[in-house]
């Protein structure tokens, strides 16, 4: 409930991301408002890398060994440290199955256990979708884990990702990185295609159309095409100021039902009780 001592206010600045392009696609899709504060930085902040490996029993081992490669291979920073590193996955096997491939590369050659002793001491950590919130390293490896069967089919399995709400696992995953967020995915190129039909088709940001969207903004950034120029973001900015328009439509309602609560606790409790004067 509204109360006379306090007032909205909104984040205005993101902080968290060195590159425009890494906060952009939220900014577009969920905030509309908040502008990057980004230092100076000419790297490409994505890496897409199509891996089309097998999906079975919840686990893709292709896009696992493919991610602990890319850490065996990742360049130290000048001092011999190396950048801070998470690894996320969209499953809870998934997860197993990339701790599983380092414990095995660990065992196998002295030099990848000093790769992933270095990186543990700079904050490695490797988690589910559900497990990542609040965390924010350097660079963000997500495996998407999903892609066709023995049989040749792809089935849309996102769980949590794909409800209404799954938007919200979405932004935390999506905005954890600050320098660089590289992408293994096994999901057909046809399938993240397919994000503009799925999101017009609902005229709101939400379901695994706009995971597809996503997956396809990092294609597009991976590429060297301008975030301005971006139909990703054009798509998702239309959507977003037609629902920020029926939000305005609504909002007297909202507030005549506000007031009226507010008057029948009252009656109930008293006004100090409701409104805390």
């Amino acid at each position: 409930m509204e109360h006379p001592s306090f007032s909205d206010n909104f984040l205005s600045y993101h902080y968290r991301s060195e590159h425009p392009a890494l906060i952009a696609f939220s900014n577009a899709a969920f905030y509309f408002i908040l502008k990057p504060y980004a230092l100076p930085n000419d790297t490409n902040p994505f890496e897409l890398h199509r891996v089309d490996g097998l999906y079975t029993a919840q686990t893709n081992l292709e896009e696992a060994r493919a991610v602990v490669d890319y850490l065996l291979h990742l360049p130290s920073n000048p001092d011999g440290t190396y950048p801070s590193v998470g690894i996320a996955t969209l499953n809870l096997r998934q997860r197993d199955t990339i701790i599983r491939e380092i414990i095995r590369q660990r065992r196998e050659s002295a030099e990848a256990e000093l790769v992933f002793f270095a990186l543990e001491q700079s904050g490695l950590f490797i988690r589910n979708l559900e497990n990542i919130q609040g965390d924010e390293r350097d660079i963000i490896v997500l495996s998407t884990t999903f892609g066709r069967n023995e049989s040749g089919a792809f089935h849309h399995h996102f769980g949590k990702l794909g409800t209404r709400q799954g938007y919200r696992l979405l932004n935390v995953l999506i905005t954890r990185a600050r320098c660089r967020y590289v992408v293994f995915t096994s999901i057909p190129p046809e399938e993240i295609r397919s994000y503009s039909d799925l999101l017009e088709s609902r005229s709101e940001n939400w379901g695994y159309g706009l995971f597809y969207a996503w997956l396809a903004f990092g294609e597009e950034v991976s590429r060297g095409q301008s975030v301005v120029d971006s139909p990703v973001l054009t798509l998702l900015t239309k959507n977003n100021a037609r629902r920020a328009v029926e939000r305005d439509a609504i909002r007297p309602q909202l507030l005549n039902h506000r007031q009226r609560l507010i008057r029948a606790l009252s009656a109930l409790f008293g006004p100090c009780i409701v409104t805390g004067k």
